[in-house]
């Protein structure tokens, strides 16, 4: 598939998510699981802090880093996932 611009490229990550193939959506292992995210919080003082959370997909990290008093802006191809 050439993949030749943005709106393809967006077209193309919304019917991945729709259909969950996951394999689209990570690199080394199923996921992050929410205690990861919750332990790699810990390590840092958010409030106040600005997040910019590239390939957010459904946002899990970019939420609990809102929750933690972070600033965060979520970005993704897939509008679907958002």
């Amino acid at each position: 598939m050439d993949l030749k611009n943005n709106k393809e490229l967006a077209q193309f990550y919304n019917k991945v998510y729709i259909k969950g193939e996951k394999k689209h959506f990570t690199i080394k292992r199923e996921s992050v699981s929410l205690s990861e995210i919750k332990e790699v919080l810990k390590q840092v003082s958010w409030k106040g802090k600005k997040v910019l959370d590239v390939g957010c997909g459904t946002g899990l990290f970019a939420f609990n880093a809102a929750k933690k008093g972070a600033i965060v802006l979520g970005v993704d191809f897939s509008t679907e996932a958002i």
